[in-house]
């Protein structure tokens, strides 16, 4: 029996190049499907890799983030003690500074008291001056009359004795 490509030559000849092209293609087709896989492998792979290098910044951000807060914590802390020391201490200190001016408070209406006694003892003696001085001046005045009576009274003495 005669084979078919026997009987055809030109058909075993394309059916050939018709194999080799499909075959061609094939591998052509492989070849790309491997390159993707590859790819995407690498894709992959870049994005584990991508995404850990990432996770390790945040972490360490928020690390350092966190160091930072607790740092920041007890600064705060330690500072609001030593403000609140300090307030305590200056409220004390104002507590003293009250003490001190109620007790000068206390002085000051007891010299506001003496000063006041002595504006009244102050008065009196200016009143008694003042009446003393008006006494001297009319005591003056009377003397200079009698003075000018005595004059009057010598005058006349004198024209007395010089008469006849």
């Amino acid at each position: 029996m005669i084979k078919e490509d026997e009987k055809y030559p030109k058909t075993k000849e394309k059916n050939r190049e018709k194999n080799h092209k499909i075959i061609n293609h094939l591998l052509n087709f492989i070849i790309i499907v491997i390159f993707a896989v590859a790819a995407y492998m690498f894709y992959e792979r870049s994005v584990e890799v991508g995404k850990t290098y990432i996770e390790d910044m945040v972490n360490e951000k928020v690390a350092a983030l966190d160091a930072t807060a607790d740092f920041n914590r007890e600064t705060l802390l330690a500072e609001n003690k030593a403000l609140n020391e300090e307030i305590h201490t200056l409220n004390q200190e104002i507590l003293s500074l009250r003490s001190e001016l109620s007790n000068l408070n206390s002085a000051i209406e007891v010299f506001s008291l003496e000063v006041t006694s002595l504006g009244s003892s102050i008065a009196f003696i200016d009143t008694s001056v003042a009446t003393s001085i008006s006494v001297q001046e009319d005591m003056g005045n009377k003397l200079q009359e009698l003075q000018a009576k005595i004059e009057e009274l010598q005058k006349s003495l004198k024209v007395l004795s010089e008469a006849p």
